[in-house]
């Protein structure tokens, strides 16, 4: 059995959560989260934060040993003119990404000097799908509306006007300790159940640091209005 975290929906993180715990769905939503954890925390003296509390909370609660991870789907967000190359080249790092967008569009030729750039970074994706449509609660950079690195090269304009926002979910393997994922998503279902805006603390991101996702990762390409 493959214990995979899927937090594409409300629902699917809840139901992922319970798997890789092996706590029911029903014990998380109606019995843990019911608990009134921020009159709880703020009443404390915690040398930590809230993220911190809710997952010390929930695996006393449940008295949990072990979280089995195996893999986990990222979503990366960008605005595009060439989604067909997702399939074709899988997703990219910024260096190889400007690179590829310099042979694709003409426009393009004139910033050849910033193939050079140090720009090895990424590519970059999020833990919570949702996160995707809330940009300035969670205070993260609009990926839907244009990339950095459009921005970066002055493009802006062109790929609001004929881009189109994708959303890629992709799988890929467990980079850090079970903790790193859990406590961002028991902050999202927190915050869902009690109808909270949703902030930083309910995600995590994901750093490719220069390698790329191959095409067989990506399990579907979203396409979002924005």
């Amino acid at each position: 059995m493959k214990y995979i975290l899927d937090c594409e929906t409300q629902k699917s993180t809840l139901i992922s959560l319970a798997n890789v715990t092996g706590i029911s769905t029903d014990s998380i939503w109606n019995d843990f989260l019911d608990l009134d954890h921020a009159s709880i925390y703020e009443s404390g003296n915690y040398p930590y934060d809230f993220s911190q509390y809710l997952y010390n909370s929930f695996i006393v609660y449940f008295n949990i040993s072990k979280i089995k991870i195996d893999k986990i789907c990222w979503f990366h967000l960008s605005r595009t003119l060439h989604p067909e190359q997702y399939l074709k080249h899988g997703i990219l790092p910024r260096k190889e990404a400007f690179s590829l967008l310099y042979g694709t569009d003409k426009i393009c030729h004139s910033f050849k000097g910033l193939v050079e750039w140090d720009v090895t970074q990424g590519p970059f994706a999020m833990l919570i799908r949702e996160i995707a449509f809330c940009p300035d609660s969670a205070g993260n950079h609009d990926y839907l509306k244009i990339p950095e690195l459009i921005e970066d090269i002055g493009l802006s304009e062109i790929y609001k006007e004929q881009g189109k926002s994708v959303i890629i979910k992709f799988i890929y393997g467990i980079q850090y300790e079970p903790d790193h994922y859990i406590k961002p998503i028991l902050n999202y279902l927190f915050n869902c159940h009690n109808k909270n805006e949703l902030t930083t603390h309910s995600n995590t991101c994901f750093n490719g640091e220069g390698k790329y996702i191959p095409k067989e990762n990506i399990i579907s390409i979203e396409f979002v209005d924005k």
